[in-house]
């Protein structure tokens, strides 16, 4: 299957960057989930990471959801957080974070449901999203 969709960030809901958190080395996929809010605008956004035996399999994904999976891959749910919009586009201006193409609508509402589901989203954030999402 072919994915053509541009590489671009704007902070909207299904954007996605590439970059590190806890003082990782290596660069994870993430997604914004919900539409910008508040000011200065914030987003909620989900990570992904390597399907392992105690994953949380709330959602699965595959090279067919993204290009940039090349393997099982799951919703880190765990971690999703709240960033500005600003803050995550200023990163890429600086270089230590890169835009990737998006998801397509379909495979971003699966994630959306997911975190929702999810027993390890964090409570404030499942509320956020409960609040942000409309579910």
């Amino acid at each position: 299957m072919s994915y053509s969709r541009r590489k671009r960030f704007n902070g909207n809901p299904g954007d996605t960057i590439l970059f590190s958190l806890f003082g990782e080395s290596k660069r994870h996929l993430r997604v914004v989930v919900t539409p910008p809010d508040g000011d200065p605008p914030q987003v909620v956004v989900v990570g992904f990471t390597t399907k392992r035996r105690l994953s949380d399999t709330t959602v699965v994904l595959s090279s067919r959801h993204h290009p940039f999976f090349d393997r099982e891959t799951v919703a880190n749910y765990a971690y999703a957080s709240i960033h500005s919009v600003e803050g995550l586009m200023q990163r890429i201006e600086d270089g230590v974070a890169e835009a990737h193409e998006p998801f397509r609508e379909d495979d971003l509402k699966l994630i959306q449901q997911g975190i929702l589901q999810s027993r390890r989203t964090p409570r404030d954030i499942q509320r956020y999203c409960r609040k942000m999402l409309r579910q």
